[in-house]
């Protein structure tokens, strides 16, 4: 399911992810004080700081549409 992630800094990533898996790594991640970690199809890495995410909501269809493939965590 796509969700939008807004960060503190006014940035907004929109990403591919099952909600479940982001819960768990983003919870690891913060417990550990380490980078999310999001890659995607082409083996590119996403690092997101725990501490930066604001807030996250599902995203729309509109956003959906810009999405390719999923991202794996």
């Amino acid at each position: 399911m796509p969700i939008k992630i807004k960060l503190v800094d006014g940035e907004t990533l929109l990403v591919d992810v099952d909600i479940g898996e982001w819960n768990k790594a983003f919870q690891r991640a913060f417990e550990r004080d380490a980078m999310l970690e999001i890659e995607d199809s082409e083996g590119g890495i996403l690092g997101i700081n725990p501490h930066q995410v604001l807030y996250l909501e599902e995203a729309s269809e509109e956003d959906s549409e810009e999405l390719r493939e999923p991202a794996a965590l």
